[in-house]
């Protein structure tokens, strides 16, 4: 039986969607502001910072509602079935915030791994430039394939709702991470995400590819061999470079892609497979 509080702490969420895009606005203005009064390696262009913004907008207020709304039931769902669950407490809590950023660190992984994730996830890399506003570059149809990487906590008993706030958490801890004007932070590199652990991660260099997965902790990384240092100075962007400031380009371009490599292919098994492909073997 679902809980019949859902809709309501749904809607308590989705209520958010009115504050969000403001809050975007003035760290978009923000993050132009600091990179005026201290000039950073990598340019920073209105154009692309529109981007971002535009790009972010559209994100939070057409698509992002459904997507959380889907997570948010399914969560709920799995809350309901289980004959079990964690009380919610400070324990829990820290416990879930590293539960979810494991869960993200695979979630992640897979969408530099897999061309069907790649797709969406590419919007987020696509970016030649790197700054605050980069972090709200995020792709329209992100969220709709988010569950299957946080359903299984709710599984073990997580309360939904807690979920999803350790996940807000998370992503509000990631926007910090995109800057320039942050050095290396000595001690800190070997446990946290860092604005240069993450630098690495939307390089286009050669040795800076799919590296620094990591959401809050870098020890994923590390564990999971896929750690990387900065040593040399970080190309950005993807690989395959989409040289556009179209917001709606961005966010449809590697779909396309991704639709005429499956038209080239016979057959529904290779068609499936290719869905699974690395993006390097797609964009071949």
């Amino acid at each position: 039986m679902i809980n019949p509080n859902m809709n309501d702490q749904a809607y308590d969420l989705q209520k958010l969607n009115v504050y969000i895009p403001a809050v975007a606005f003035v760290l978009s203005l923000l993050s132009y502001a600091l990179h005026r009064v201290k000039q950073t390696p990598n340019p920073m262009t209105v154009k692309e910072t529109l981007c971002n913004y535009i790009d972010f907008v559209v994100w939070r207020l057409v698509f992002f509602a459904g997507g959380a709304a889907i997570l948010f039931w399914l969560l709920s769902w799995a809350n309901n079935v289980v004959p079990w669950s964690i009380p919610v407490n400070w324990m829990s809590f820290i416990a879930l915030l590293v539960l979810v950023d494991f869960a993200y660190y695979w979630k992640h992984r897979k969408e530099h791994e897999w061309s069907v994730l790649w797709c969406q996830h590419h919007v987020h890399h696509s970016s030649q430039e790197y700054n605050l506003s980069t972090s709200l570059r995020l792709p329209w149809l992100g969220s709709y394939f988010t569950p299957p990487f946080f359903l299984p906590l709710a599984f073990l008993g997580f309360d939904a709702l807690m979920i999803i706030s350790t996940y807000q958490i998370l992503l509000a801890y990631q926007y910090l991470v995109h800057t320039e004007m942050v050095g290396k932070l000595g001690p800190l590199e070997n446990i946290l995400n860092t604005p240069s652990r993450h630098r690495v991660h939307h390089g286009r260099n050669e040795k800076y590819l799919d590296k620094n997965y990591g959401g809050i902790l870098i020890v994923w990384d590390k564990i999971f061999g896929t750690l990387a240092e900065e040593t040399t100075p970080v190309e950005y962007g993807t690989v395959k470079l989409i040289k556009t400031v179209n917001p709606i380009k961005v966010n449809v371009l590697p779909w396309i892609d991704l639709w005429g490599h499956l038209k080239r292919r016979k057959g529904i098994t290779a068609k499936a497979k290719a869905l699974f492909l690395s993006p390097s073997e797609i964009e071949q």
